[in-house]
């Protein structure tokens, strides 16, 4: 009988100490969705009263949930979250001022990050030398997160949606590997990341978007490019041949200037101009 009450005991008490464990472990992945308190955001829990420019922003951000209602992707026409990088087609770190996407929708103003926009929530994911920069220019409206730390974008998609939720991107300003990596933790969940035809941003932006820049196009000297550009030419050339590949598509801006010996303006202080290279054993062709 002693045994019996002795067992009885010790599953009373192991259960017991599990109960605050989960309720800790709860109140960890809680505190880390929604992401470091700011300090401008004591008020976080409530409704937000915003003027200024933070009020431009809070209607922007609402703009955005108004077109993922009703803008049609590839397989029907609703999405459930957005997702805006700081990039271009080429994958720039630096922009011209009409491919500031996620400058134009958060405020942010740092070259490197990545925004998810639900129907109820948005956060912002950022380098840690830029955390505070984004902590002074967003407004109340997003949770920002560090790089490198959690929950990652994937894991907090993940954690506001449920399965057979649809997360919409603009292929054209995802880096390759973020789609690929983010596409298969997804769909770990059930959780579609789709293709959009239209740009949401550049949708909300409208006719404000500024124009893009087209600069004139110079000839760097050899003096100061160290070779010509045909030797480059001739050596990417090699190089395919020993690895049996026929063509290289460059899509690099500072590559495409490179290899050609050209500059441009498209880029406030940055000698580049928008384009695309192909290079083949027969054939250079520049878009």
């Amino acid at each position: 009988m002693v045994w019996k009450l002795a067992a009885n005991f010790l599953v009373a008490s192991t259960l017991l100490a599990l109960v605050p464990a989960d309720a800790a472990n709860g109140q960890q992945q809680q505190h880390q969705q929604r992401g470091p308190r700011r300090a401008k955001c004591l008020n976080q829990d409530r409704i937000q009263l915003y003027d200024g420019h933070d009020k431009v922003l809070h209607q922007r951000l609402q703009s955005i949930r108004n077109e993922m209602r009703t803008r049609p992707s590839t397989q029907s026409t609703e999405v459930d979250a957005y997702l805006v990088t700081s990039y271009d087609e080429h994958m720039s770190d630096h922009l011209m001022e009409s491919d500031q996407r996620l400058k134009f929708l958060s405020g942010f103003s740092g070259n490197s990050g990545e925004a998810v926009v639900t129907g109820k929530s948005a956060a912002l994911w950022v380098d840690a030398r830029f955390y505070d920069q984004a902590d002074h220019e967003v407004n109340c409206d997003w949770k920002i997160f560090r790089r490198g730390e959690h929950p990652t974008v994937g894991e907090w998609i993940m954690n506001e949606l449920p399965g057979d939720s649809r997360v919409g991107a603009d292929p054209h300003f995802v880096p390759h590997s973020l789609w690929i990596n983010l596409d298969r933790q997804l769909n770990s969940e059930f959780i579609k990341l789709v293709k959009l035809h239209r740009n949401l941003v550049d949708l909300v932006w409208g006719s404000r978007r500024p124009l893009p820049r087209s600069g004139s196009v110079k000839v760097h000297p050899m003096w100061l490019a160290g070779d010509s550009w045909d030797a480059k030419v001739n050596r990417l050339r090699s190089n395919l041949t020993a690895m049996r590949c026929d063509a290289m598509i460059i899509t690099s801006l500072t590559e495409v200037a490179y290899i050609l010996n050209v500059r441009g303006s498209d880029i406030p202080y940055t000698p580049v101009f928008k384009a695309y290279l192909l290079i083949s054993n027969r054939e250079i062709i520049l878009y």
